[in-house]
């Protein structure tokens, strides 16, 4: 007799993480991003550029203590899962959604500071514009003192320390659609609207989940080799250049 879940297509064996965001103001800030998106291309003909920014933290660089075992005909690979660890590493990165420009820099770690210099790199990187608009998520590096510092003098508007005291004074002033840098910030639990979330996606299922290191020398060499390779397949067919740090 054929069970009644079967008629239901119930899956009972199933079960799957989901996100519920508490942001009451989540389709708001989801459409504004998504219309950011939509227009880049016409934005980016008018000198108006929107980029996507946030970081791989935590990223360990892994010694497989016994050698893998390779894949045969009706065997997958087999991977140890005692490793050496040999310390982390943290990259940030940034996309320019019109052209698919990636810069990038890696470090031991993701402070306010690490990411100020980053926005200051990437700024450096893009030819002059009248208007830079960041897609960014709630990670309070993205909100702090050191950026605020450093978008000030951008936005030709004063910086002081007392008008940014609390954290969502920070966040008003980087958010400002009067400024030259607008900041933008994904709802709770709806980070997966920034774009390049899925380029630091493909780098943790291409790169890292297979690594294995013989030292941080070696995980930063293969890295760089890989992010210069990866960059050249995804973007040759858009003829722009792959920016790094």
């Amino acid at each position: 007799m054929r069970p009644l879940v079967h008629d239901a297509d119930l899956k009972p064996h199933w079960s799957v993480y989901g996100l519920n965001s508490p942001d009451p103001d989540f389709e708001t800030k989801a459409h504004g991003i998504c219309a950011l998106y939509l227009n880049a291309f016409r934005f980016f003909a008018q000198s108006h550029v929107v980029i996507c920014s946030d970081e791989k933290t935590g990223m360990q660089i892994l010694q497989r203590q016994y050698p893998t075992q390779p894949l045969a005909p009706g065997q997958p690979e087999k991977r140890e899962h005692e490793d050496i660890r040999h310390g982390v590493r943290a990259l940030i990165a940034s996309c320019v959604v019109a052209t698919g420009q990636v810069v990038w820099h890696l470090g031991q770690t993701r402070t306010s500071e690490d990411f100020a210099t980053h926005l200051a790199h990437v700024v450096h990187q893009l030819p002059a514009m009248p208007r830079y608009d960041w897609v960014v998520d709630n990670l309070n590096t993205h909100w702090s003192l050191a950026v605020c510092r450093l978008v000030a003098p951008w936005c030709h508007v004063p910086y002081g320390v007392q008008a940014l005291h609390r954290g969502v004074q920070r966040r008003a002033f980087l958010g400002d659609p009067t400024h030259k840098h607008v900041f933008h910030f994904t709802p709770k639990h709806g980070s997966w609207l920034n774009q390049v979330a899925l380029w630091l996606s493909v780098l943790a299922r291409r790169f890292l989940t297979r690594g294995d290191f013989d030292s941080a020398q070696d995980f930063e060499t293969r890295l760089f080799d890989y992010l210069d390779r990866i960059g050249n397949f995804i973007f040759r067919s858009l003829e722009v250049p792959v920016m790094s740090g």
